[in-house]
């Protein structure tokens, strides 16, 4: 049990030490595993933007780490660059010869 709490005390000292290291614009990801980029600090709050624009406020606990960026998290992979369905025809668009028998 003695060797339980001190190794429980560690890693709370180490979650305390590395939320200390976070600021404004550090990329963390949560204990769900979600990822976010930190936009405001409070002493037990923080508040996140989760997608573009979208800021949501959690405990401070419940950032498990800082995110290290890998070569799949490139900036701007996320913009979807077509959009499908204005790229399918228009059944009701006479300049297309093939949509619509007459």
């Amino acid at each position: 049990i003695y060797f339980q709490m001190r190794s429980r005390k560690r890693m709370q000292a180490q979650q305390a030490a590395m939320r200390s290291d976070i600021a404004v614009g550090t990329r963390v990801v949560l204990i769900s595993g979600m990822k976010a980029t930190v936009v405001r600090m409070r002493p037990d709050e923080v508040d996140l933007e989760i997608a573009p624009g979208v800021v949501a406020t959690f405990d401070q606990k419940a950032i498990a780490r800082q995110d290290t960026p890998t070569a799949d998290d490139l900036p701007g992979d996320d913009i979807i660059e077509s959009d499908p369905v204005r790229e399918r025809p228009n059944p009701d668009d006479e300049s297309d010869p093939g949509s619509r028998e007459h």
